[in-house]
């Protein structure tokens, strides 16, 4: 049988002064998972029916370990708070019902905590929530709600404008919008997730000066597909924010946008947004960046092959692909793989294109590009493809003359592509100061360092933490008492734990010292073995692994993240590279003879 819940009993508290002085001991249910709130108290919501307010409840009691969500209890000792917002000061309770059940409507749960007794007032005249029905009669089919978002008419409700470059995942939606041209709808895509099949959207809008990712899932990504054209122009409000993932986004915003149930949006008569937006980079530039990085390239077909046959390893069906011989106003050249729908439409021989979102590589030491789906190529007007044509038209470029672009590794030095190079310096060995004049308004920068590895230091004594092990999920779990690890984000227990890498390490010239975060990728990399055979080693006093890497010279591709709001700059690893002293030794000979 459900437990009796006091409802209204937020209005007796602070409205009417109840408390357990008068003998009032409310029962509600905890409706949050828990957020550490100091070294004495947690921070959970709680519902009684009408209204949620914060409360914290102290974590000396036995029984608070047991508090989860939907769990219903009855508070003891309590007191009142009113300062800025209301909340409640929980010292003793008991738990009333451990079997965690949803008593209310879904979007009980969803409020957002009180902050003012008007609040109150306002949600107790109102009518009482039912107890809603048994949990297999609560939920309404998927297919059945009406969760799509909502177009409204022109013209858009006045509210602040926020521009996409100034975007964050710290801000609240609901007080601005953002207006952008699509400039490329992709097809809906349908895979397999863990709670059964699942729809996927992305599109891409920009404005003046940025760019940036909607993703939609499920019968949003139908709605928007369906309602969206490539090329429109539309405002967006309430939509989420949150970090885009890097090794699938070919764009150079931080974030990317999610379309919600809540999403509102609307067309607009703005014809003055660009179509498109490019960030180029000269193929000059290209021999030293990260493999799998994402560049736009403005270049001078001069060859199409044709296609070409392959069998897919993953799902051993046969597919294209097709290679573009590629030059640019730098003097270099290199190739272009074409992928899915662009073989059978590629750009045309002896054109300028402008390519958006090629992916890097490398073959047989030379620096190829891929385009898939998430890139695309167009031939406009601009200042880069009106320089490029010129220059092609003197005959100042041809194919015979161009350098061909290769890796570092086999040899291929050039301006800006030497061990330690930096910003086209051709002999210059990077002093750790230089990073601080990068352009911080970017936010995102990829630099390259030479110096020696001081020391490699773990947190809190370790080089790893615990990661939840289902498939997908990299977050850190949580050991409880039962012995068992808890991961939030799943909201799943299992026996045991996978382990990843976190430590960092202190990378030092004759200028000064840097300290760096390595990351799990790049860690395997460094040691050639796991997280968890680096733990067996390290526990069992075998720390070769570390003091090999100790006190040598190396040369390190970092990424350079400047966190806007707590004016912070991080630099985390990427690649480690042992330097080759013949190489740099022949690289710098010939610079010098060359003077």
């Amino acid at each position: 049988m459900a437990p009796k819940i006091n409802q209204g009993a937020f209005y007796s508290i602070f409205v009417d002064g109840l408390s357990a002085a008068n003998a009032f001991y409310p029962t509600l249910q905890i409706c949050s998972n828990p957020k550490r709130a100091g070294e004495e108290y947690m921070r959970y919501r709680l519902l009684d029916g009408e209204t949620v307010i914060s409360a914290f409840i102290s974590q000396a009691l036995p029984q608070a370990q047991e508090l989860l969500p939907c769990v219903t209890i009855k508070l003891l000792e309590y007191s009142a708070q009113i300062e800025d917002r209301l909340y409640l000061l929980v010292t003793d309770f008991e738990i009333v019902d451990a079997e965690p059940q949803q008593l209310f409507p879904e979007s009980a749960y969803k409020q957002k905590p009180v902050g003012s007794k008007s609040e109150i007032v306002s949600n107790h005249t109102q009518k009482s929530m039912p107890l809603s029905p048994p949990m297999s009669q609560q939920f309404v089919p998927k297919q059945a709600r009406a969760r799509i978002g909502r177009k409204l008419e022109p013209p858009f409700p006045r509210t602040r404008h926020c521009p996409i470059k100034r975007l964050s995942s710290t801000m609240r939606t609901d007080n601005f919008a953002i207006i952008g041209r699509v400039t490329k709808m992709n097809e809906i895509r349908e895979v397999n997730s863990r709670k059964g099949p699942l729809s996927i959207l992305n599109f891409t809008i920009c404005d003046h000066n940025s760019e940036i990712q909607f993703t939609a899932f499920s019968e949003q990504a139908h709605h928007a597909y369906n309602n969206l054209r490539e090329g429109g122009v539309y405002w967006f409000t309430k939509f989420g924010v949150k970090m885009a993932n890097k090794r699938f986004s070919a764009l150079d915003h931080d974030y990317e946008l999610s379309w919600t149930h809540r999403t509102e949006y609307s067309v607009s008569s703005d014809a003055d947004l660009p179509s498109h937006h490019f960030n180029f980079t000269r193929l000059e530039h290209c021999a030293d960046i990260p493999k799998d990085k994402f560049v736009d390239l403005c270049v001078y077909i001069y060859n199409i092959n044709e296609p070409v046959s392959l069998i897919s390893k993953k799902t051993q069906s046969e597919i294209f692909k097709r290679d573009l011989e590629v030059l640019d106003i730098s003097g270099f050249r290199s190739s272009i793989t074409l992928w899915g729908k662009y073989v059978d439409e590629p750009p045309a021989v002896e054109t300028i294109q402008c390519f958006k979102g090629l992916r890097s590589s490398t073959f047989r030491g030379q620096v190829t590009f891929s385009l898939s789906q998430s890139g695309s190529f167009v031939s406009t007007p601009i200042e880069e493809v009106i320089a490029l044509k010129e220059a092609i038209a003197s005959g100042k470029l041809h194919p015979d003359q161009c350098q061909e672009l290769r890796t570092e590794e086999e040899g291929g030095f050039t301006p800006g592509n030497n061990p330690g190079s930096f910003r086209n310096s051709v002999v210059k060995t990077i002093e750790l100061n230089d990073f601080n004049d990068y352009e911080p308004e970017r936010q995102v920068a990829f630099r390259r360092v030479k110096g020696v590895i001081t020391s490699i230091d773990g947190y809190n004594d370790k080089y790893w933490y615990e990661m939840c092990p289902n498939e997908g999920c990299r977050k850190r779990v949580r050991l409880q008492d039962d012995g068992s690890y808890l991961c939030e984000k799943c909201q799943t227990t299992s026996a045991n734990s996978d382990f990843a890498f976190m430590f960092s390490i202190v990378v030092m010239d004759d200028v000064g010292s840097l300290k760096v975060s390595v990351f799990d990728d790049c860690a395997k990399d460094m040691f050639k073995m796991s997280a968890s055979e680096f733990k067996n080693a390290i526990q069992n006093g075998e720390d070769g692994a570390i003091r090999n890497l100790c006190g040598v010279e190396y040369i390190a591709n970092m990424r350079i993240n400047y966190d806007v709001n707590n004016n912070v700059t991080r630099y985390s690893l990427q690649k480690l590279y042992e330097l080759n002293y013949d190489k740099e030794a022949s690289f710098l000979y010939h610079s010098l003879k060359d003077r």
